[in-house]
């Protein structure tokens, strides 16, 4: 008798429980938009039918959704996954005090037909190009990882240790062999601003420029960086990042489309406090967008990019007079199309992640 009361009495706590979880859901509604998981919240059931049974499936999303300890139980869920070894389930790992993603697929047969298609429109196109694929933080972790982790970014990290076979690539033996602690963030996929300058110098050497010193840029810094890395995790709030960024003076920058362009900075400090704070550089990503500066001694760059280069253009735009950057995911047309607007182009270069230049279907589309 008193271990059915016993019973009972829990299923009515779970059930009251439940209730008020959704009364409080109802009644007291989140934000449209969640900031941490970067993505917009389901909305509650509007003009449903009861003849076509979906209004429990529409309320059950709107209910888990809205649920006042969502973040927290998704926290709490990822660090199950993450006791038990599941990390196969997960789209993101930790390694060392850094957030990883999974390996990048490198097939070396598809690796050597993309190096040969870029080779080609540089001969079509009648430009020199330069390729300069940036690795993962994975790839870079990969030697100071146990070596069951370490094994599985072999590939990727193979790819990039070959590059210095095609006279297009840029390779980047001292970002594969730097510190990731300091050339890439925690909580964000991206490289830091100290990643980007060892690419920075590796193009210099390869274009016979003498690379700057970070000290006569005018530089700044954000130290609560949350990336977007932690952001699909869902593990419990990571350690912040340091966000710096640096560009020099006299630049104009034109976006095109853009209301209230051109602009006199690459840098917009507002978007520090959005949601998604690497936006910082350039405003986020543009289809087309041009930098000035009347002071740089050499002529024209093309930068066909990912959003990799968005903390590499203000190093090389103390360089070159005028750089036109082509972001190909947002671009409405061919590579050929946007070379055919420009005017007196000197170099291109080809500035992807791995993963972009070699999965992305935007950009395989209009690369041609």
């Amino acid at each position: 008798m008193k271990t059915n009361m016993r019973t009972k009495v829990q299923l009515l706590f779970i059930l009251f429980g439940l209730l008020a979880l959704g009364l409080f859901a109802l009644f007291f509604p989140r934000n449209d938009f969640s900031r941490q998981e970067r993505r917009y919240l389901a909305s509650a059931p509007q003009n449903f039918s009861l003849t076509q049974w979906t209004l429990k499936d529409d309320l059950e999303t709107y209910l888990s959704d809205r649920l006042p300890p969502r973040s927290a139980m998704i926290a709490v869920n990822s660090t199950y996954d993450l006791a038990l070894a599941r990390r196969i389930q997960l789209d993101v790992w930790p390694v060392k005090g850094m957030l990883i993603e999974k390996p990048i697929k490198a097939d070396e047969g598809q690796v050597n037909r993309r190096m040969d298609h870029l080779s080609s429109l540089c001969e079509e196109w009648g430009l020199p190009g330069q390729l300069l694929v940036v690795p993962s933080t994975g790839a870079v972790l990969s030697p100071h990882m146990p070596g069951h982790l370490a094994r599985l970014y072999q590939a990727e990290r193979a790819v990039h240790e070959s590059l210095s076979q095609y006279p297009i690539a840029l390779p980047v033996p001292a970002l594969l062999s730097s510190v990731p602690q300091e050339t890439y963030f925690a909580t964000d996929h991206h490289w830091t601003l100290d990643g980007a300058y060892l690419a920075y110098e590796a193009f210099c050497q390869a274009n016979g420029l003498a690379p700057l010193p970070l000290s006569q840029f005018n530089t700044s810094q954000y130290p609560q960086f949350l990336g977007s890395t932690l952001s699909r995790s869902g593990l419990p709030l990571w350690k912040k990042d340091t966000l710096r960024w640096a560009q020099p003076e006299g630049i104009t920058f034109h976006v095109e489309g853009a209301e209230g362009s051109p602009y006199n900075t690459l840098i917009f400090e507002e978007n520090l406090q959005s949601w998604d704070p690497y936006t910082v550089f350039m405003n986020g990503n543009h289809g087309m967008a041009v930098i000035e500066n009347p002071s740089a001694p050499e002529g024209h760059l093309v930068v066909f990019k990912d959003s990799f280069a968005n903390t590499l253009l203000p190093l090389l735009s103390a360089h070159y007079s005028r750089i036109t950057l082509v972001d190909l995911r947002y671009y409405g047309s061919t590579a050929s199309e946007a070379l055919a607007r420009m005017e007196n182009a000197d170099l291109l270069l080809f500035c992807y992640s791995l993963d972009s230049l070699l999965h992305d279907t935007s950009v395989q589309r209009k690369l041609r």
